[in-house]
């Protein structure tokens, strides 16, 4: 095989495989930029599931404590008498009398648990979705601290909005 002359003054350069550095860094600086853009969105989507479920555990907690119109859950207050003197009380048994039905057909008594399936934090507290214990003043309103995580500023979440006449 005869070899193949090379035209004079044109030099052929034959250019290795994979990426230069030049490329990999722009590469990488394009995917910081958006990662960086999605971060508060996804931060945000995180806070409005987090207080979507912290207003279920507190609507639960407040239909444990005075039951659920027209139904005939009667909740904590109608099998008892009277408010709850803890949120734990909703679910525990311990010390109260066990329902039963009177002459005239009313049943009295603690037929709980009345809030099963909220969540209890490491020390058997009622929690919010930031693990802060949730406060509760004897009113039939549950109160949240909320994103923020302290007490007694615009972001608490409380329910029902007014206490409660029970």
């Amino acid at each position: 095989m005869a070899d193949v002359p090379v035209p004079v003054g044109r030099v052929v350069a034959k250019r290795a495989g994979g990426f230069s550095l030049i490329e990999i860094i722009v590469a990488i600086a394009l995917l910081s930029l958006l990662a960086g853009a999605m971060a508060p969105v996804a931060l945000q989507q995180v806070t409005a599931r987090r207080i979507a479920s912290t207003r279920a555990t507190l609507d639960a907690l407040v239909e444990g404590m005075v039951g659920a119109p027209g139904s005939d859950a009667f909740g904590y207050v109608g099998d008892m008498g009277s408010l709850p003197p803890t949120l734990e009380d909703l679910n525990s048994a311990v010390g109260k009398p066990p329902y039963a039905f009177g002459a005239p057909g009313v049943g009295f008594g603690y037929a709980g648990p009345y809030a099963p399936r909220v969540r209890a934090g490491t020390s058997n507290f009622f929690v919010d979705a930031w693990d802060v214990r949730l406060q509760y003043n004897g009113t039939a309103q549950v109160r949240s601290a909320g994103p923020d995580r302290n007490f007694g500023n615009a972001d608490d979440l409380v329910a029902p909005p007014a206490p409660s006449a029970t």
